[in-house]
């Protein structure tokens, strides 16, 4: 049992959160649980801000309404997604400074629902709207990825395909197929492109905002035909996210991971 709280010499210990993590596999039951960033190694404690108190209102719903934040999304050993907020390194300098946010959060929170603030009309309209954007931000997953597949680490093999892919089209006379830092693929001239494309591996907001902003800053000639490249895990993106691909003229690809190769679905 991991209980943690606020220290205070003039009253009882009040635990603020329970960070119980499972001895092995995944027990949802368990509020926190180990992640691995795949790309610097470093291991991180998250909790999933389900959270209890005895008090009429605190739950989890709730407290994502009050923070006015979504969770970070996560992928388990068996490919599953999971949700859950990062509450620090296990390890380095200054790493329990993002848990003491995280708990100050939480007793913040505490203390506004004692208010009776959480049973207002106006809380409640707040409520029913996050929900309805979180329902639709992980409600249409596919299944899930497969664990054998580490999708970050596959962004060059995409784009290894979608090279090849586009190389077997003609190119108009005069241009050619650019690849450098700031773009995944594109085709044109040293200072203008006719087309281009951006690889992304998930399907989340952070990640669909930036490709609309590579594609935009990169490809700003009106003349520029955009695409945004993303995997096939998802049956449609959110309206909104439709709605501006629509109008800045934005392309989507999907593709498929394989174990040893990509297939684009064009």
């Amino acid at each position: 049992m991991n209980w943690v709280g606020r220290y205070q010499t003039r009253y009882d210990l009040q635990i603020t959160v329970e960070l119980n993590t499972p001895y092995q596999n995944r027990v949802d039951r368990a509020g926190g649980f180990f992640v691995k960033d795949i790309d610097s190694g470093q291991v991180y404690l998250m909790h999933s801000g389900r959270i209890g108190g005895g008090t009429k209102g605190v739950g989890r719903l709730a407290f994502l309404t009050w923070l006015d934040e979504v969770p970070d999304e996560v992928v388990d050993a068996s490919g599953h997604f999971k949700d859950g907020f990062i509450v620090m390194p296990v390890q380095g300098v200054g790493a329990a400074a993002s848990l003491k946010r995280y708990l100050e959060k939480i007793a913040e929170f505490k203390e506004w629902v004692r208010t009776g603030a959480a049973g207002t009309p106006s809380f409640e309209r707040k409520q029913q709207k996050f929900l309805a954007y979180y329902k639709e931000a992980r409600g249409r997953r596919k299944g899930r990825r497969s664990a054998k597949i580490d999708y970050v680490s596959r962004h060059g093999d995409v784009v290894d395909r979608l090279n090849a892919w586009r190389s077997g089209h003609p190119v108009p006379k005069g241009q050619a197929i650019v690849k450098n830092a700031l773009i995944d693929l594109g085709v044109g001239t040293e200072n203008a492109l006719s087309e281009i494309f951006e690889v992304k591996t998930s399907c989340c907001r952070g990640d669909l905002y930036t490709a609309i902003g590579q594609l935009m800053v990169h490809g700003s000639s009106s003349s520029c035909k955009r695409h945004l490249v993303i995997p096939n895990e998802v049956d449609a993106l959110p309206n909104d996210i439709l709605l501006t691909l629509k109008l800045q003229d934005i392309q989507v690809i999907r593709y498929d991971l394989k174990p040893r190769s990509v297939e684009l679905l064009i």
